[in-house]
């Protein structure tokens, strides 16, 4: 009772256990801590399966079929080369190759056609044309937007002095006390 009252009211600190068997009339730390982890064991250990067998089911291989590195030539059939460990997960391997051809493939810079040639020409004129094109697009734009914003301001100013006329014509009828029923 006394362990388990001096467990919880000890602040851990890297000396927990000292200060834990302070409060222990008659135990040493090592005592206390044995005495608190008694119940808890360690699990066995698994032994390690033999690597042997393993790979011979996961290569996907076997070692019957399996035909010798030539380093003269490869086939092109086989995507891959030849290498010193055997692959656990070809559909992964195949994968990951295919994933490199992609990334070189992308960071090759793409050939240039001569200064002279037709290609180069036709290249610059292409690009010109689009950028031509763009700014005839642009400015059409703009031109709509300017226009549709100036209708829609004389929109506004007239609205407005149709409003104030309105306004004015009720502000007169209020003052000379005219209404439209005394005329009967």
């Amino acid at each position: 009772m006394a362990l388990r009252k001096a467990y919880f009211s000890a602040r851990p600190s890297p000396h927990f256990w000292k200060r834990v068997s302070k409060m222990v009339p008659g135990r040493s730390a090592e005592d206390c801590f044995n005495r608190i982890y008694t119940d808890l064991s360690t699990p066995t250990p698994i032994a390690p399966r033999p690597r042997a067998n393993s790979l011979g089911k996961h290569s996907g291989r076997s070692s019957a079929r399996k035909k010798p590195f030539s380093r003269l030539r490869t086939k092109s059939s086989d995507p891959s080369p030849g290498v010193l460990k055997p692959i656990k997960n070809v559909i992964l391997h195949e994968r990951y190759i295919d994933k490199l051809a992609r990334r070189e493939g992308a960071k090759r810079p793409r050939r240039r056609a001569p200064a002279g040639s037709k290609a180069a020409d036709s290249g610059k004129s292409l690009s010109e044309q689009q950028a031509g094109s763009l700014k005839a697009a642009k400015n059409a734009l703009i031109s709509e937007a300017t226009d549709f914003i100036s209708s829609f301001k004389t929109l506004q100013a007239n609205s407005l002095a149709h409003a104030v006329e309105n306004s004015e014509d009720e502000i007169e009828c209020d003052a000379s006390n005219c209404s439209h029923d005394d005329k009967e």
